[in-house]
This record gives structure tokens, sequence and C-alpha cells, in this order.
């Protein structure tokens, strides 16, 4: 597994507008949109890889890796990317409301979820619980929401937990939408 080290750091680069990782060989862009970044983000010139960005990349990467068959670079660029929002960007309020509340929701501790809205299924990878709710990353391609609202791969959103299905292995592509 490419594990972060001490020679890691994130950066801002202000002409694109994107928190990146220098990971030494090459430079990561994470997808978080400059609108989501936290003031002090988008100040970051050279922050080497904490304690807590390590935790919460080795986390994200046993979930994943243990849920889902996925390559070993497609693995770092979604735990790239979802320690980046969980260490610089602002949580949403709830948006509950494109989704279908389950009957028997997932537990909160489930790290890959499903959420269903009335066009089709998403895949998603949980981030952390906020009050009830869970701040989640879709790791589908991407995912209708409403007839010209659409969520791009590693979009974000909270939702209540009753919105939560089980995922219980389906066969599900990270690459496309659809269920494979």
């Amino acid at each position: 597994m490419s594990q972060p080290n001490a020679n890691w750091y994130w950066f801002y680069d202000a002409d694109t507008q994107t928190l990146r990782v220098n990971m030494q060989t090459y430079e990561f862009v994470c997808a978080c949109k400059p609108k989501m970044l936290l003031p002090f983000a988008k100040q970051i010139q050279q922050q080497y890889f904490a304690v807590d960005d390590t935790y919460a990349f080795n986390q994200f990467y046993v979930a994943l890796e243990t849920s889902l068959r996925l390559s070993e670079a497609k693995l770092v660029q979604i735990c790239l990317n979802a320690t980046a929002v969980t260490q610089f960007c602002t949580d949403e309020s709830p948006k509950s409301w494109f989704f279908t509340p389950q009957p028997i929701p997932a537990t909160e501790d489930a790290p890959i979820v499903v959420l269903e809205s009335g066009e089709n299924p998403g895949l998603f990878l949980r981030l952390k619980n906020v009050n009830g709710c869970a701040y989640l990353m879709l790791l589908s391609s991407q995912m209708d929401l409403v007839t010209g609202k659409t969520m791009r791969q590693f979009d974000c959103i909270k939702v209540m937990q009753d919105r939560l299905a089980s995922y219980a292995g389906q066969a599900y592509s990270v690459e496309h939408q659809q269920r494979a």
C-alpha cells in the first residue's frame, strides 16, 4: 500500500485554485472545490502530513480495501480526496430530501453505504458522523439527484442516517454510475 510519509505535504496552488499533495514523485490534485475549502487551506504553502492526516488516510484505505475491489492507484486517489475533505473543507447542511428513506438503515459505523435518489443509486464513503447525520463522499462516477442536478465523483453531501442503505457487496462500479 502507498503509505503517506514524512516527505508528503499539502499546498494550495493559487493559480489553479486547487489543494494539492506533493508526494515526491508526483503531485496529486485534490477534488475539493475552492468554495468548500476552509479559509486557512487557501493559505497553505507547505504543510507536511500530520499524524491526523496519516491516520485518516489509513482508516479510509482499510475500509475501502476490505469492501471494494479497486486498484492501488484508485484507492490512493479516493483516500487522498477523503483525507483532504475531512481536514480542509467545510461541512454542508443536510440535503436528505434528495434520497429515499430506508426501512432498515445502515449502521452508523458502516464505512461504505448506498444512497438512492429517484433517479439512480450511488455508492458513498462515510467520512464522518455529525449530529445524527453522515457526511459522505460519492465514489460512483456520478449520481443524478433530480433532473438537472448531478453529483460528480468525490462530491460530498451530508444526509440523515435513515437515508443510508447498507452496502452488502452489490456489484457497483466506481468507474461507472450504473450497477454492474
